[in-house]
């Protein structure tokens, strides 16, 4: 069962997560092991699978980027795993930054810049997408691909944030 359906939402990018934690809540009440000690041991089981896919579930939509390559492997939109192709100019860009990163010598100010175009980036590329993520929420045909094409953008530029601790 996907977790939208589970917990009785539409799929959609931008959800009400306090809609989303009270469904999560109550679903946890229901399927709390601590409340089926008693049962049978089959129960028991069932009742342990269904809260950590409860756990699981919120988890995975109460996160933005989680959320995100959830939809995206949904509607298959997702490349395996080494399979990913991100543009030219953006790799150039990175490459750039990773090399100043890189340096031994790299100062204060230094990382404060490379820090500062990669919060402007992540910026632009939010902007840029928004209209795709609105259209798929009101039921409208979108270019999911722009949409994949933000995320493995992102989750590239989180890696160099935490390659980075100095970020």
């Amino acid at each position: 069962m996907d977790y939208f359906a589970y917990f009785g939402i539409d799929r959609r990018f931008s959800l009400d997560t306090a809609d989303l934690r009270r469904r999560f809540v109550a679903r946890s009440r229901d399927f709390h092991p601590d409340l089926h000690q008693q049962g049978l041991k089959a129960l028991q089981e069932k009742v342990e699978a269904w809260s950590a896919f409860n756990n699981q579930a919120y988890h995975t939509l109460s996160d933005f980027h989680r959320r995100l390559a959830y939809i995206l492997e949904l509607e298959g939109c997702m490349p395996e795993e080494g399979q990913a192709r991100l543009p030219a100019d953006f790799l150039a860009e990175v490459m750039e930054w990773q090399e100043i990163l890189g340096e031994q010598t790299t100062s204060a100010e230094d990382l404060d810049e490379v820090m500062a175009q990669i919060d402007h980036l992540q910026d632009s590329l939010r902007k840029e997408i928004q209209p795709f993520m609105d259209r798929y929420d009101d039921g409208q045909s979108s270019d999911l691909s722009v949409i994949r094409d933000y995320f493995l953008k992102t989750r590239y530029l989180e890696r160099i944030r935490k390659s980075h601790p100095s970020l």
